[in-house]
């Protein structure tokens, strides 16, 4: 093989080379060995777990369509109203 010299190479130093732990290494374990005994204790309370339903029906707030209508009416008549208005105040400008 072409890479035989290189692949045992490889394989000699990783087996010969000292172990490289991560940088938390020996933080992580204290914690381990601190979380230890927790794993002797004998659990003897139950957990319940539920949710209520809801005691109001669910829906959106939005306002009524006769409040809609009637807002819409009562603005398209001032916009209406402020339209004649200008272009009669133009009219008697232009007439002047």
């Amino acid at each position: 093989m072409l890479g035989e010299n290189f692949l045992s190479a490889e394989i000699n130093s990783l087996t010969e080379s000292p172990i490289v732990y991560p940088v938390r290494y020996h933080d992580i374990s204290r914690e381990l060995s601190l979380l230890a005994p927790l794993l002797q204790q004998q659990v003897t309370a139950q957990v319940y777990r539920y949710q209520l339903t809801p005691g109001e029906d669910v829906k959106k707030d939005r306002p009524k369509k006769a409040l809609i209508l009637v807002l819409g009416a009562l603005l398209g008549g001032m916009l209406g109203m402020g339209a004649v208005l200008v272009t009669d105040g133009i009219a008697r400008y232009r007439r002047r």
